[in-house]
């Protein structure tokens, strides 16, 4: 599904580095795609939408990100990932 969207990162092994303290976390391109939508002030249900994916999928992803960033909701994930919005947020999405 990914591939009839704007939203793809051009390396296939892309694994975008989340440090937070001691703790040091890789997102996978799906999830840093969802986490840079969230950023820009989605909804899930809008970024399942737009990533043609079901809202099931998108909190799944979601879910993985909160666990490997040991978040107990979104929030918390917010304040983690405020330091990261330039870094987010300048990524280059192109589609295939």
């Amino acid at each position: 599904m990914l591939s009839s969207t704007p939203y793809q990162i051009p390396n296939k092994r892309y694994k975008m580095p989340i440090k937070y303290g001691e703790m040091e976390a890789y997102l996978t391109r799906r999830e840093t795609i969802i986490v840079a939508l969230l950023i820009r002030g989605m909804r899930a249900k809008q970024i399942a939408w737009e990533l043609n994916s079901s809202l099931h999928t998108v909190n799944t992803h979601l879910s993985n990100i909160k666990g490997k960033l040991h978040c107990d909701n979104i929030f918390q994930l917010g304040l983690i990932l405020g330091d990261y919005k330039s870094q987010i947020t300048s990524i280059t999405f192109c589609s295939e």
